[in-house]
């Protein structure tokens, strides 16, 4: 009966998976979803979406790839902004939107993204600690520290997250992962974040920079 309880308890435990974002990440996403008027559309039961914002322009792109339940098949849909000049000193963003076609069927494209393990990726700031080199422990004013130093890159883009899929839902927030996989080339998170990214640009020809 011990055994039984056990095994119970354990089914339960890994029969969803679920991370968000931070108060911080949430906020500044919802302003995302405005400026591109996607606030008010709700998940479907498997959809994916991938917000991409350029740090130093107005440039900010989504890609999302869900499950059409009136179709009964996956669609998939890319959503970005242009900076469109009004007058001498101003300038509207206009949002331009259209359906992604893939040389695969989607569903099968949906898959290899699932099968990068994306739904249960940590958060980068979760990883953050990996991303230091190695630390020394050096000797000052006759007291001995712990030194480690980090690479941070200001400019570049970052990637908002969000997959669901089924019980499993996941929120991430990355930024620069192409250019953090050439200074950490062996994280497993980075990888697996730049192979779900390398599907998307490949298989539909956007988020190129």
């Amino acid at each position: 009966m011990k055994n039984c309880i056990v095994l119970i308890f354990l089914f339960y435990s890994f029969s969803g998976f679920c991370q968000k974002f931070s108060e911080s990440e949430r906020s500044y996403l919802s302003k995302l979803e405005r400026i591109l008027k996607v606030d008010t559309i709700p998940f479907s039961k498997s959809e994916i979406r991938v917000y991409k914002k350029h740090e130093i322009s107005t440039g900010l792109e989504l890609f999302r790839i869900y499950y059409d339940e009136h179709k009964k098949d996956f669609k998939a849909d890319f959503y970005y902004t242009v900076a469109k000049k009004t007058s001498k000193d101003s300038h509207e963003i206009v949002i331009k939107q259209f359906e992604l076609k893939s040389f695969y069927n989607l569903e099968y494209v949906v898959l290899k993204l699932l099968n990068t393990n994306i739904q249960y990726i940590p958060t980068a700031s979760a990883v953050s600690y990996k991303m230091k080199s190695k630390s020394e422990i050096i000797l000052e004013m006759g007291k001995f520290y712990i030194s480690q130093t980090s690479s941070t890159t200001v400019d570049g883009v970052s990637y908002y997250i969000q997959v669901k899929d089924d019980k499993d839902f996941n929120e991430i927030h990355y930024s620069n992962p192409e250019r953090y996989l050439e200074l950490y080339p062996t994280i497993d998170e980075l990888i697996s974040v730049n192979e779900f990214l390398d599907i998307i640009k490949k298989d539909f020809n956007i988020f190129e920079d």
